[in-house]
């Protein structure tokens, strides 16, 4: 582990496509709590409704069902604290 070879060392994280969801989801789970300095998505889903549909074409029923479920926690997050959602 990085961390413990060298303690000091400032860390970073690149993520592209489905891993830049997985590093996003991450850090807003963590908060300030990790420990990366900085952090980069390249070429993360930007159209949530584009990607969602496409996944429903193209994508496994397991898939499916844990992109919904990921679904329904964001917006009622999201709906929890913002009164226009």
């Amino acid at each position: 582990h990085i961390a413990h070879r060298y303690p000091s060392a400032p860390m970073f994280a690149l993520a592209f496509s489905a891993g830049a969801h997985v590093l996003t989801t991450y850090l807003a789970h963590v908060g300030k709590n990790t420990p990366l300095v900085a952090a980069a998505n390249v070429a993360g889903c930007l159209d949530f409704v584009r990607t969602y549909d496409f996944v429903e074409q193209t994508q496994s029923p397991l898939y499916k069902q844990v992109l919904n479920k990921g679904m329904r926690r964001c917006v009622k997050k999201h709906a929890e604290n913002d009164n226009k959602v």
